[in-house]
């Protein structure tokens, strides 16, 4: 299908590009460029029908990576491919690392960004559930001011609240994970497409005899957005979490405070049972390992 006509606008610098926002009347429906990979095919299906594109791509400064006292900043334009290449991901979040081999295909991760996948917080977003994990905070910037706001947060909102009409999300930054923690991300997919039907990222530290001392645990895929699981990671403290039985029916309660989404692939129901089995096996693997 071909999308509807519009306006196209590819500013050179971060300040253009506010402007030219700023500046627009109410009725204007903008959509922002960035890697284009969920974009380009709401366009093509005209699930969204814009009067202006604005592309980020010219902003160079949008295009850097600063490891910082507590964590590493990643700009908007930054590529997933050359995220999870930075030394840091190696050496303090390795989950990222689980998450490339899990979501998309390359030529996806070559042209898709970090922050564009925060922002369009999919309910299936792999790379959503290891930012949650990691803490992610993201930095949006209007003409009048900058602010920071924790990913949880915004992912928790309705999507047209999520930004104002004048602002754009121009960095996030990623704190890293736990000395001597282990993390992983494993999900359940679409046999066809890839897409997540039951995913699980983790950050664990174990004590001494290896028992849950303080763990991090963020879901995708079933649930209507990707979230943490705050009540669980703190009854999951001080369990011996080799033991799947009673894992099991730690898990359990947990999700069905869940509103979870159903479609013609795997129903709601579906999903929340997958869940439960990939979050317990996940657990079990990183205790042992």
């Amino acid at each position: 299908m071909i999308p509807h006509s519009f306006d196209y606008m590819r500013p050179q610098t971060l300040n253009d590009a506010l402007k030219e926002i700023e500046n627009l009347t109410p009725q204007t429906e903008v959509a922002i460029l960035a890697g284009g990979q969920s974009l380009l095919s709401a366009l093509k299906q005209r699930r969204i029908n814009p009067n202006l594109i604005v592309d980020l791509g010219a902003i160079s400064d949008l295009s850097t990576t600063r490891e910082v006292s507590d964590g590493l900043e990643v700009g908007a334009m930054v590529r997933q491919v050359e995220f999870v290449g930075h030394r840091f991901v190696s050496a303090h979040a390795p989950i990222f690392q689980d998450v490339a081999a899990a979501a998309g295909d390359p030529m996806i991760r070559r042209n898709g960004t970090l922050v564009g996948a925060f922002c369009e917080v999919d309910p299936r977003g792999d790379w959503v559930a290891a930012g949650l994990v990691h803490d992610a905070v993201l930095e949006i910037s209007s003409l009048s001011e900058t602010r920071r706001e924790p990913l949880e947060s915004f992912a928790g909102k309705p999507k047209e609240s999520r930004l104002k009409s004048n602002e754009l999300v121009t960095k996030c930054i990623l704190n890293a994970a736990p000395e001597n923690s282990i993390s992983a991300y494993r999900k359940c997919k679409h046999n066809a497409v890839g897409w997540s039907i039951a995913g699980v990222a983790v950050v664990l530290e174990l004590d001494k005899e290896r028992k849950c001392r303080a763990i991090k645990l963020a879901v995708a895929g079933a649930t209507t957005f990707p979230q943490r699981l705050r009540a669980l990671e703190l009854e999951l403290q001080g369990v011996d979490l080799s033991d799947e039985d009673n894992l099991d029916q730690l898990i359990r309660p947990h999700l069905a405070a869940l509103e979870f989404f159903g479609d013609s692939y795997a129903s709601a129901g579906y999903r929340e049972k997958r869940l439960a089995i990939q979050i317990r096996r996940t657990l079990a693997e990183l205790s042992k390992s």
